[in-house]
């Protein structure tokens, strides 16, 4: 088993993140899908024009047409050394989002509970879905994504106890059956048809809700020497989502991607632990 690389060249595993979305960003404008920089990338495009200094990945976002889209074309047109994992495929069983990764590189990140995931450098995509505005219709959505939650393995979690009585009752219910809830939960969101929504990260587990308008117009953004697609209004996202408009602060000791154990860019991960 290699020696664990206690000291990452961070560097070197954001240039080959960079190299995964340059590619991912010629397939999207080569068939008209729509994304945008998001979460930390969009901080780190807005503050230094790339990276947040410390930051280890790039994420991204779709809203749901341009995601199974985008899915749907990955399965012809990907390149042969990247994969899509997630939920529905088998092969992360640990998002209900989506990840681009590098078949041929090694990434192990130390999770929660001590756990460690080898798998390749990667660039996640996180889905937007609509988000009912009335409350009754929240409620529904709301329960049905922490409830769909329940079909992935988070590993140790730190719930309160009706939140993990809710979880557990759920896990009970759904067992056996975690693909075909899943199926129906995302069918739920994918029929909704009402003009009163807003649009909610649900599949990556949050319900902080961003008006339509926000995602009608994207624009191209500096990041690392790259253009990438960005929603116009990056400030209300930004704005939204952290509900802050200043970002900037000064780099401290204990600032690094700390679950970062191990890289290697020119080997593949199905090979880690191999003599």
């Amino acid at each position: 088993m290699p020696m664990d690389n206690m000291e990452i060249n961070l560097r070197m595993v954001q240039s080959h993140c960079i190299k995964i979305m340059e590619d991912i960003d010629k397939l999207c404008r080569k068939f008209e899908i729509r994304y945008s920089l998001t979460g930390g990338s969009v901080i780190g495009a807005y503050l230094y024009n790339g990276f947040i200094p410390w930051d280890d990945d790039i994420d991204i976002m779709m809203l749901r047409e341009d995601y199974e889209k985008f899915l749907k074309i990955c399965k012809t047109e990907l390149p042969n050394n990247y994969s899509i994992h997630n939920f529905e495929n088998g092969k992360d069983k640990t998002i209900l989002f989506s990840k681009v990764v590098d078949e041929n590189t090694t990434l192990v990140e130390q999770k929660s509970g001590g756990r460690r995931v080898v798998e390749g450098i990667f660039v996640d995509i996180t889905v937007f879905d609509k988000f009912p505005r009335n409350k009754i219709g929240r409620f529904y959505y709301s329960c049905l994504c922490k409830a769909v939650q329940c079909c992935i393995d988070r590993g140790k979690e730190n719930d309160k106890f009706f939140e993990t009585l809710f979880k557990n009752i759920c896990r009970f219910m759904i067992k056996g059956y975690e693909n075909r809830f899943y199926n129906f939960v995302k069918r739920q969101f994918m029929e909704y048809e009402s003009n009163s929504y807003d649009y909610t990260e649900l599949f990556a587990g949050f319900t902080i809700p961003y008006r339509p308008e926000l995602f009608n117009e994207y624009m191209d953004i500096l990041f690392e020497g790259k253009l990438f697609m960005i929603v116009k209004d990056y400030i209300s996202y930004l704005e939204t989502r952290y509900g802050k408009r200043e970002f900037y602060r000064e780099k401290k000791p204990g600032d690094a991607p700390h679950h970062l154990v191990y890289a290697d860019c020119n080997r593949p991960y199905k090979e880690y632990g191999r003599v």
